[in-house]
């Protein structure tokens, strides 16, 4: 049976209850400055913590240039909205499988998810049917990403 960790309480493993988004990741965005939405460089990544949830969501913020407007100077800015650390009511609803879903500010949230759904699919009570089902998918999807990344 698989130990599954609520991810809506803060544990020593996601340090001070954040999941989802990792130091490194948020260090190489800031250092490659390359928007993971629109793949335009960014001027700097902006975090906006939610008064009310505590939640923090993070943009890619462009600045786009100035205008002059009746004697002042105003920034243009454009801002690609990346995610929050987690998403927490998606979360909620998928908790007997053990997925967390995750903001685009972690690019390892594939693999990860692809991790947990394996782990899931190994300790679910399913039947032979749906197994084999499973399986068959599963070999077929291999077999296109193998077909399109072949070399």
């Amino acid at each position: 049976m698989l130990k599954f960790i609520n991810p809506l309480a803060p544990t020593k493993l996601w340090g001070n209850g954040k999941m989802g988004l990792t130091r490194e990741y948020i260090a190489y965005l800031k250092r490659t400055r390359v928007c993971p939405r629109c793949g335009r460089l960014f001027s700097y990544l902006e975090e906006r913590v939610d008064k009310r949830s505590g939640k923090t969501y993070y943009y890619a913020v462009h600045y786009l240039g100035y205008e002059r407007q009746g004697g002042r100077v105003k920034k243009k800015i454009q801002r690609c909205y990346l995610g929050p650390e987690y998403y927490d009511y998606a979360t909620r609803t998928h908790l007997k499988e053990g997925l967390v879903f995750k903001g685009l500010v972690d690019s390892t949230r594939l693999l990860d998810y692809l991790e947990v759904i394996v782990g899931y699919l190994e300790t679910a009570e399913l039947s032979s049917d749906t197994m084999a089902l499973v399986i068959s998918r599963l070999e077929r999807l291999t077999e296109r990403l193998k077909a399109r990344f072949k070399k």
